[in-house]
């Protein structure tokens, strides 16, 4: 498909300039280039291509001037690239009724991991004690508005693993503590009534670290991916 050319665009339109435009449902040039760097990203992360394949297809991405030569880019590598390319990286929302109130996890002199999928509570209660405990939440099912984690941690460590995008904010007293982000980026301040993490309690002695990666992303892969895309960001004009 060729780009419509202004003049023929403004001889389709001229019917509709003076009143309301209607509203078209078709992604945007910035929104297909924002879901076509979703499906790289992934991709790179699963494997599927290298490096080098992922930054020649970003280069691609920004350079492209219509929405349908974005989807070529990434045509081969999912099939359906005019949704939000089928792949999230967003949790999926669970039901009201699924969600507890409350859920506990304790590690005392232990180590306590929760991955693959699961169901958060309203507000989950982590208690570490000279051990360390990870939470991921790449697979979790979070429910809409703030999801609680209240931390009660003491000479431990706290690993939480979320999914680009998800924002967490952090509102726990520290104690000779600190808390580390693997990616300094600020996240867009949440949509109302989509999901996000709140960590309330206090850490003494503690570290807590909140580390941003896609579904089977290692942490190597993840500082790859945003060094490529760090790269893709200079090289705008």
């Amino acid at each position: 498909m060729q780009p419509v050319r202004d003049s023929e665009a403004s001889m389709r339109h001229t019917d509709v300039s003076m009143g309301d435009a209607p509203r078209s449902s078709a992604p945007s040039l910035r929104e297909a280039r924002d879901q076509a760097v979703a499906v790289l990203s992934q991709r790179y992360a699963e494997s599927i291509i290298d490096e080098d394949e992922l930054e020649r297809r970003l280069e691609r991405v920004e350079q492209a001037d219509s929405v349908p030569a974005v989807d070529t880019i990434t045509r081969d590598l999912t099939t359906n690239s005019s949704t939000a390319v089928a792949i999230a990286t967003m949790p999926a929302l669970a039901r009201i009724e699924d969600i507890h109130p409350t859920r506990d996890f304790v590690s005392v002199f232990g180590e306590s991991k929760q991955l693959a999928a699961w169901s958060p509570a309203r507000v989950n209660r982590v208690l570490t004690v000279f051990g360390s405990s990870t939470l991921d939440f790449r697979h979790a099912s979070l429910g809409a508005g703030v999801t609680e984690i209240r931390l009660r941690t003491v000479l431990a460590e706290v690993e939480l693993i979320v999914p680009p995008g998800l924002p967490v904010e952090v509102d726990c007293a520290l104690i000779l503590a600190g808390v580390e982000r693997d990616n300094p980026n600020p996240v867009q301040p949440p949509v109302a009534g989509a999901p996000q993490l709140r960590l309330t309690g206090f850490a003494t002695l503690a570290g807590i670290t909140i580390s941003e990666r896609l579904a089977g992303e290692s942490k190597r892969d993840a500082k790859r991916r945003r060094k490529a895309e760090r790269r893709r960001e200079r090289s705008r004009p």
